[in-house]
């Protein structure tokens, strides 16, 4: 992502910090709120966050982005609710 990030244009950067703005998610899912659920339930968050048909984040990528980039990207989106490694996989 970082790579990707250095030959952004500011304009481009711009765009991209106003899409994951735009997408933010408002009620993350977490372990406390979502119980034994919590997998599916990310799953499901995960899944309209990368592929919704308005905000959709791989539609600003051209359809392709790394597991690392998706994950950054992800956490960034739900602010200080971030998911580990794990949770991604």
């Amino acid at each position: 992502y970082q790579a990707k990030q250095a030959s952004l244009s500011s304009k481009d950067e711009e765009e991209l910090n106003t899409a994951l703005l735009d997408i933010g998610l408002v009620n993350p899912v977490t372990k406390v709120s979502a119980g034994t659920n919590y997998h599916h339930k990310l799953a499901k968050q995960l899944a309209d966050f990368l592929c919704d048909s308005e905000k959709g984040i791989l539609k600003k990528f051209g359809g392709m982005l790394t597991l690392t980039d998706i994950y950054a990207l992800f956490n960034r989106a739900r602010g200080t609710e971030m998911i580990s490694p794990q949770d991604l996989v």
